[in-house]
């Protein structure tokens, strides 16, 4: 009886949150399109825990690269969904101890991430800085910087 109750507890405690990738998707595309880039940077920095230098370089490119672009929300939600798998797919090669750029879901995330920058107009050399930045965050996650403790 008690399982049971616990089913249904967490079975309801699931169905009452709302999607977590969605609402990162709503808060990132909110952010790129007020052009927020110290926001976004924050958001991702909360979201995935990343340090702030590699999401502030991440944040950069993408303003840089979103500049003169329409950024309607139709618009960036196919580019933030490419990011956030690529990131997640870092965490699958982090279990694995694995590089990112090995892993199908990766180079599936950039290519869509690529597509959906492309569709907005950035051109080749703004859209393989951006993925850099990806890919260098990506690279973070996977391998995380350990601290050596000095032998005391």
């Amino acid at each position: 009886m008690k399982t049971a109750f616990l089913l249904l507890f967490f079975a309801l405690t699931a169905l009452a949150q709302p999607n977590r990738h969605e609402a990162i998707v709503v808060r990132l595309t909110a952010d790129l399109m007020a052009r927020n880039i110290n926001q976004f940077a924050a958001d991702l920095n909360g979201f995935y825990r990343l340090k702030g230098p590699v999401t502030r370089s991440l944040a950069t490119a993408l303003n840089n690269a979103l500049a003169d672009k329409d950024l309607s929300g139709e618009n960036l939600p196919p580019l933030i969904d490419g990011l956030l798998a690529g990131f997640d797919a870092a965490f699958v090669s982090r279990e694995d101890s694995s590089d990112p750029l090995k892993s199908a879901q990766f180079r599936a995330s950039i290519e869509q991430s690529y597509s959906a920058l492309t569709k907005l107009g950035v051109s080749v050399p703004e859209t393989q800085a951006v993925l850099r930045q990806v890919y260098r965050a990506a690279n973070r996650i996977a391998r995380p910087t350990i601290r050596q403790i000095p032998p005391g």
